[in-house]
């Protein structure tokens, strides 16, 4: 019988370890907020009509990063949120256990998204752009508000990005088990099709192309005609999961 509770006390402590993550973000949203979302980031109310920008794409593809250039570029006063950052509010998190706080760090993009939206703020959500019901969610909250909506989906040869999210887990100890890539890398392109078969006109869909021999992005705005034909993956998932390693 005591080997038992034991036994039942190890699987149920990941799951204890989850629920104190969302317990954490619920009794510190004000501190979540103003960490990520005071008024210094971006003031409420900033236009009469707030944007609402989705990043999309395979881990490692460079959504971050391009999305920090984009706000660096333009100077757009925007909160940035981004459930890789949030991991870090969680004073146990210490790289090796994004298990642990992953739940609860979704649940502060959640609550941050809450309160751009209520406060009329710009916001940027970077993210793989799945799953598909938590991104239509997103964008029909944003329509509902009258806010401008832009999809930017980040691409550069799988092979690439798989090599950086590796690099990232070593550095960072962001671990993406393989399958998880593929599923994201498939399910962001799917996704992206999704949204402007339901949305069409009402989003704006720009696709960044990173060219690895030179290092640069490149921006080419897409019309729900152009995607089928401008967001091509030349490998399937087969492939894919025999070419990574």
């Amino acid at each position: 019988m005591m080997h038992n509770i034991r036994i039942q006390n190890m699987i149920d402590l990941p799951f204890m370890q989850r629920d104190r993550a969302v317990q954490y973000i619920l009794d510190h949203k004000k501190e979540l907020i103003e960490r990520f979302a005071n008024d210094v980031i971006c003031p409420s109310e900033t236009t009469e009509n707030p944007i609402s920008i989705f990043m999309a794409g395979a881990p490692g593809a460079g959504k971050t990063e391009f999305s920090k250039s984009l706000i660096a570029d333009t100077g757009i006063r925007v909160v940035r949120i981004d459930a890789d950052e949030i991991r870090t509010f969680f004073p146990w998190y210490d790289g090796e256990n994004s298990d642990e706080v992953q739940k609860g760090a979704f649940r502060g993009v959640d609550k941050l998204h809450d309160y751009v939206l209520q406060k009329k703020k710009n916001v940027i959500i970077d993210s793989t752009f799945t799953p598909y019901q938590q991104v239509d969610k997103n964008i029909r909250r944003s329509l509902a508000a009258k806010r401008l909506i832009k999809v930017y989906y980040l691409y550069q040869d799988p092979i690439l990005s798989w090599e950086f999210t590796k690099i990232r887990a070593v550095e960072e100890g962001r671990s993406v088990p393989k399958d998880m890539f593929i599923d994201a890398l498939f399910e962001s392109r799917e996704n992206i099709s999704k949204v402007k078969d339901v949305f069409g006109s009402d989003i704006s869909l720009v696709m960044v192309k990173k060219d690895y021999t030179t290092d640069q992005a490149g921006a080419i705005k897409l019309s729900i005609n152009e995607v089928d034909e401008g967001l091509v993956i030349p490998y399937n998932r087969e492939q894919l999961n025999e070419l990574l390693t």
